[in-house]
């Protein structure tokens, strides 16, 4: 693994750990981090279980909920000027939460 590589990864975990801590935070993950992933996922042929799998994983499940408060915040301020409805704003957000579990589990091969 080179040193950009590293470099990178590390940005995407310090991301990672901020989209833990922080729930309003709604920075996308690096580019430069998720290329890196990406590359180091199609080096190896891996099975669920490997740890990698499952940081991997984690990654995009992060990605997916940093795309929700996204849209969470739009439809409050939406919901906020009248333009929609509280149950609007319930069911977006649950369809956004239900895309992106079911993402998660094709990723992961559990259709």
């Amino acid at each position: 693994m080179t040193d950009s590589c590293r470099l990178a990864l590390r940005g995407l975990v310090a991301w990672y750990e901020r989209v833990c801590v922080d729930e309003r935070f709604i920075g996308d993950p690096p580019e430069d981090g998720m290329d890196a992933l990406s590359q180091l996922g199609q080096s190896h042929v891996r099975p669920p279980s490997d740890p990698f799998v499952t940081a991997q994983s984690a990654i995009l499940v992060a990605a997916e909920l940093v795309d929700y408060r996204k849209l969470l915040g739009e439809y409050r301020r939406l919901a906020a000027t009248g333009q929609v409805s509280d149950h609007e704003l319930e069911e977006q957000a649950g369809k956004q939460l239900e895309a992106a579990t079911r993402s998660v589990r094709e990723f992961l091969g559990m259709q």
